[in-house]
């Protein structure tokens, strides 16, 4: 009996986790990876979609490897300023966010949220990361790379 009931709630959760039906409109499998300096991304294109990486569905694609899922999204974080070149802080909020992926474990993925802000900013900004798909990596809207 026992294990008939914990089958179920088993059962249970696996349904409840079920993706959002969220839709990643900006995956690129073609896309080319940034390249690195100094453990840095190097960024030069500016995003002209002004919700690029601040919105679930058009997040900063990494998903190049899964090797270093760890270091990709600091890797991207740290090569980011502030409008006027401002250095940035930023930190991990939550995993969030599941859409279908045929990269993510089970067919599923979630986002990574991260804050954002600078001196001077009254309100922290949110970008989303994606370590599942390939895309073009841009510099946000508002924001610059850094010198």
């Amino acid at each position: 009996m026992k294990k008939i009931i914990i089958s179920v709630l088993l059962l249970g959760l696996l349904f409840s986790c079920k993706p959002s039906g969220l839709a990643i409109l900006n995956k690129n499998d073609q896309a080319i990876p940034p390249t690195v300096k100094e453990n840095i991304f190097v960024l030069t294109q500016k995003a002209t979609d002004k919700k690029y990486g601040y919105s679930e569905s058009l997040p900063v694609n990494l998903g190049f490897t899964h090797s270093i899922h760890q270091v990709k999204p600091e890797q991207y974080l740290n090569a980011l300023s502030g409008p006027n070149h401002e250095e940035i802080t930023f930190k991990f909020i939550e995993s969030c966010c599941p859409f279908i992926t045929k990269k993510g474990d089970m067919g599923t993925g979630l986002l990574d949220k991260y804050e954002i802000s600078w001196a001077g900013l009254k309100k922290p900004l949110y970008i989303y990361i994606n370590i599942y798909e390939k895309g073009d990596v841009l510099i946000p809207y508002n924001l610059n790379a850094k010198k």
